[in-house]
């Protein structure tokens, strides 16, 4: 919770706005080993939980190009960054002259901090 704070007070700087808390939660029974090394593979594919996510929204036709480096950083002290983009066609609520789905593009930059061998 701490690390989801600190995460939030940084977004707000680099976004230079307030964000809104949408949603906290704990999930119990992730395997957060397997869930780091699938997103930090250079091929993402169906089992990665953002891929999961994205089409169980209704994403198509995704496409991951290779993750970036995140500059400055490096995985030396234990913590591991990237940034990955991926496009897709996703659906757009229903509306008068409106298509049914239309291009996305979404960025994610990463974090993992490994502590001990733990995640």
């Amino acid at each position: 919770e701490v690390i989801a704070r600190e995460i939030v007070d940084e977004l707000e700087e680099l976004a230079e706005v307030e964000l809104t808390t949408v949603l906290e939660a704990t999930v119990s029974g992730v395997d957060v080993n397997r869930e780091t090394e699938l997103l930090f593979a250079e091929d993402w594919s169906m089992g990665n939980f953002l891929l999961d996510f994205l089409v169980s929204m209704g994403a198509s036709e995704l496409q991951a190009p290779p993750p970036e480096a995140v500059v400055g950083t490096s995985s030396g002290n234990g913590r591991r960054q990237m940034r990955r983009q991926i496009s897709a066609r996703v659906p757009v609520p229903p509306g008068p002259m409106v298509q049914k789905t239309t291009r996305a593009t979404f960025t994610f930059r990463i974090s993992v901090e490994e502590t001990n061998g733990a995640v």
